[in-house]
């Protein structure tokens, strides 16, 4: 039992990092099922369980199905767990979904007051842990959906100090996908404060950083191409159809389940039909 606990975690850890999120989902609810029959796998690994319940409700997402996931997110907060830091482990990583899940499905504004409202026990956590080993990629997630929380409930400044603040950091990276979708989410902040002097040298810094990697997602190519694209002075009309391939290539992207992953940290697919429709 201990060692189907291993190889569900982590090949539903291998599938969900490769866009089959199917797959994973399948894997992490054979764990949710093995420690309903074995109490004692949960007692000897319970960051382990505690993650994989987690990946469960992410892959419920993942999958659209957020009735699914907010089953999943109550039987988390239902799975009893012994060590005093794992019960705060716990809060955070149900703090964390709920933000996603309040983001995904555009209740923003109760985004941010769940953010307020677990605010101070996050400081608390937080302090307790070393963020970039421990909760390195929650912390990402949490990043990004906040500033998307933001960004959409008016507080675009907001998000956007939030998000130089991660990138500036330079420390996330390391996490290819994630810096390089922050740098982009970044950049359609900056479209929409409407600042071509910044988002002028955001570009340089991009195409710099770009060019000094060995492999390119399809994504950035992409996103890279529009962005150089609408920044030449372009009549509505241009605008509007730099808008339209940029859904068009974004689309058939989506497709790609390697692809896909960038966007679950921000869906700049969502955001070019959004803007199609205010134009």
């Amino acid at each position: 039992a201990y060692s189907l606990l291993y190889y569900h975690y982590n090949f539903g850890l291998s599938n969900y990092l490769l866009g089959n999120i199917e797959l994973s989902y399948l894997s992490n609810n054979a764990i949710y099922k093995l420690i309903l029959s074995n109490s004692d796998l949960l007692n000897l690994r319970e960051d382990l369980v505690l993650r994989a319940m987690a990946n469960r409700v992410l892959c419920s997402v993942g999958m659209g199905d957020f009735v699914l996931a907010k089953t999943h997110l109550k039987e988390l907060e239902a799975i009893s767990v012994i060590a005093s830091f794992y019960i705060t482990y716990k809060h955070y990583l149900i703090y964390v979904l709920e933000l996603i899940i309040f983001s995904k499905t555009a209740n923003y504004s109760n985004g941010i007051k769940a953010f307020q409202k677990y605010k101070q026990q996050k400081m608390d956590f937080v302090s307790t842990v070393d963020v970039d080993t421990f909760i390195y990629q929650e912390a990402i997630y949490e990043t990004f959906y906040y500033a998307t929380c933001l960004y959409k409930t008016g507080s675009i400044k907001a998000a956007i100090r939030l998000m130089f603040e991660f990138v500036s950091l330079k420390k996330n990276i390391a996490k290819k996908d994630a810096y390089s979708a922050a740098r982009f989410f970044y950049l359609v902040l900056l479209i929409e404060l409407n600042d071509d002097e910044l988002i002028y040298a955001e570009l340089r810094w991009i195409e710099r950083f770009l060019k000094a990697q060995e492999l390119f997602f399809g994504v950035e190519k992409i996103l890279l191409q529009f962005v150089k694209a609408l920044m030449i002075k372009n009549t509505a009309y241009q605008i509007r159809s730099h808008y339209h391939v940029l859904v068009k290539d974004l689309e058939k992207l989506k497709e790609d389940p390697f692809e896909s992953n960038a966007f679950s940290y921000f869906d700049f697919l969502a955001w070019a039909k959004e803007k199609i429709a205010s134009l």
